[in-house]
């Protein structure tokens, strides 16, 4: 009986610690850590992230390349993660997650112009939930993707789930230049600027152009 007791003990207890476990860690999968010190690849590596970046309502709104809201600063560690050939040594996109919420940049998210393929995947929790505004006057759409610096070596983009608002404060909401075999899904654009267009895929030049694309 005493040993049936104390079997039965034993069970409760581990019972109670699984559940702890999974209460703490619940909707925290250990590949989507939040990165604590945004802004350089040093930093973005000694979060573990592995090219994977995640801003929420709780991450930091300031980092040492100079950011001064949550999303710029997730999207500059994305973009030193991704030119470091330290890091990123096969020249992987970076993907930047985004939770609900309404994320201002002041900067704008311009991809980096590159000798390879690559570039910065967004993936926000849903257009309905997740919005990114353009919170400072800037001179190019506020999602920007800049031609590559070599023709025809374009590289592959996916954004998804996101209300994009330009805020009347950049001309255009997206101009992705120099995109091929890529996927632009559930967006809603709003507020571009300029009265030229609300959103553009490739500039018609061998280093700028797009094609193959999924809108």
């Amino acid at each position: 009986m005493r040993r049936s007791i104390a079997w039965l003990f034993l069970f409760v207890i581990s019972i109670s610690l699984t559940f702890n476990s999974f209460a703490q860690n619940r909707g925290k999968p250990a590949r989507y850590q939040k990165v604590p010190t945004l802004g350089s690849a040093s930093s973005a590596v000694a979060s573990g992230n592995n090219g994977v970046f995640v801003v929420d309502q709780n991450s930091p709104t300031t980092c040492s390349t100079g950011g001064t809201t949550a999303l710029d600063c997730a999207y500059q560690a994305a973009s030193a993660w991704l030119l470091s050939s330290s890091l990123n040594p096969n020249h992987r996109n970076a993907l930047l997650m985004i939770g609900p919420g309404v994320f201002p940049t002041a900067t704008g998210l311009t991809g980096p112009s590159t000798s390879t393929a690559m570039t910065i995947d967004i993936d926000c929790a849903g257009y309905g939930a997740t919005t990114i505004q353009q919170s400072a006057s800037i001179s190019t759409a506020t999602i920007y993707q800049p031609p590559n610096q070599f023709a025809n070596n374009y590289p592959q983009m996916h954004i998804r789930n996101c209300t994009i608002d330009a805020n009347k404060l950049a001309p255009a909401v997206l101009d992705l230049m120099g995109v091929k075999e890529s996927s632009f899904e559930h967006l809603k654009l709003l507020n571009a600027g300029g009265t030229d267009h609300v959103g553009k895929f490739g500039d018609g030049t061998n280093t700028g152009g797009g094609f193959q694309n999924f809108v």
